[in-house]
């Protein structure tokens, strides 16, 4: 396990790492919270549910983009995240996911929108996480960091540069919030194309990260 420790400590974004971690990002209360906010969300059927990041082979999750109770966590957590990003920076979208038991994640970057990533650990049971700097090296992934998350923890990464993935989940299901950001006023810095936050267009849940396989961002 990696912490980058440069994370918070300049101001020039071109020298901060790929990584790092903040313990107790969210209080354990809250993460309870959302824990029954999932709850609710998937028996109201208010969440889709469909293979990972809609492809086949990465098994299933439920989704709630775009919800108002989570990009308001997402924009109250930005003052505490601009001392690591070393700028102002603006929520683009949040996203709450359950993963089903055997989902996984392939090695992939996330789309331009995902400048700096906040993945949280919702579920009290870890589900590790594995960032490459590199990408294959001669047709093998090499893993130079697996972060394992308590509850309420957070990762911070450069999720549209950096590559991460998940191996086969083993355990009944994982819950996480995920809060991306960009740097305030640049060219992404559009609510992720919504006219406000708490929005949650279905259109834009399907846009997923650059895959491995086909090497194409959609």
């Amino acid at each position: 396990m990696k912490q980058n420790k440069k994370w918070g400590k300049t101001i020039d974004r071109a020298n901060i790492e790929e990584w790092c971690i903040v313990q107790g990002f969210l209080t354990r209360e809250l993460c309870e919270i959302l824990e029954a906010y999932t709850d609710l969300a998937i028996s109201n059927k208010a969440m889709s549910y469909h293979t990972v990041n809609h492809y086949t082979g990465n098994g299933m999750c439920h989704d709630l983009y775009g919800d108002a109770f989570c990009e308001s966590i997402g924009v109250s957590k930005i003052p505490e995240l601009e001392k690591y990003t070393g700028g102002d920076i603006s929520l683009t979208y949040g996203l709450l996911r359950q993963y089903q038991n055997k989902a996984s994640l392939s090695w992939h970057r996330d789309r331009w929108e995902c400048e700096y990533s906040a993945s949280v650990q919702v579920s009290k049971t870890a589900w590790p996480i594995h960032f490459a700097r590199d990408g294959a090296i001669g047709g093998q992934w090499k893993k130079n960091a697996s972060v394992i998350l308590q509850q309420g923890d957070a990762v911070l990464y450069r999720g549209c540069e950096i590559y991460h993935s998940r191996d086969k989940l083993k355990h009944h299901r994982s819950r996480h919030l995920f809060l991306h950001y960009v740097e305030k006023g640049s060219a992404a810095d559009n609510k992720d194309g919504r006219p406000n936050y708490g929005i949650n267009n279905m259109k834009l849940k399907t846009r997923g990260l650059q895959v491995v396989d086909n090497k194409r961002r959609i």
